[in-house]
């Protein structure tokens, strides 16, 4: 390009500088679509702990735990369940409104959560296994007994008589003799 005087040394620098910066903040851009949905789950988990926190016998344990996982930069949901559920064991034996209200919470959240992880597991268009018709085998009158080996021999050649390019053909066949 710059041979043909389209553009100049300076302009192709400036172009791919801003390309740079497009793609960071492209990036930028995705990987705050994709953490701000669970900093808000984190940022939600951590009052209704702080609830329970304050009418807890265990208040000093389960401020740990809270501390811990504000303390994380970059939670996952397993941080957020993990951290509600641990809560829930220093206060089993305790009963408050506050407790209530976490593990309504938590299962509110593994309801809207769980279909994420659980979805689409197995293949659930039309050409699913399970959307496939069985096809019976079919035997002649003849029964004839044949060793594996044949078989295999006979479906070699049956495969490669449907595909042609799968033989080794010329200078392959020659190196791989050496």
């Amino acid at each position: 390009m710059i041979e043909t005087s389209i553009s100049t040394d300076e302009e192709l620098s400036e172009l791919e500088k801003s390309i740079k910066k497009e793609v960071r903040e492209g990036k930028k851009a995705a990987w705050d679509a994709y953490l701000n949905p669970l900093l808000e789950e984190r940022k939600e988990a951590s009052n209704r702990i702080a609830q329970v926190e304050t009418s807890s016998s265990n208040k000093v344990f389960i401020e740990k735990i809270n501390n811990e996982l504000l303390a994380i930069k970059e939670p996952n949901r397993k941080d957020v369940a993990s951290a509600c559920r641990r809560v829930l064991r220093y206060v089993i034996s305790e009963e408050s409104s506050a407790k209530t209200e976490l593990i309504q919470w938590i299962d509110g959240f593994f309801k809207s959560v769980q279909p994420k992880y659980s979805s689409h597991l197995h293949n659930e268009s039309a050409t699913a296994a399970t959307n496939i018709k069985e096809v019976k085998p079919t035997y002649t009158a003849e029964k004839e007994e044949v060793d594996g080996r044949v078989v295999l021999r006979d479906n070699f050649d049956k495969i490669f008589s449907k595909y042609p390019q799968s033989l080794i053909f010329g200078e392959d066949s020659e190196r791989l003799a050496m």
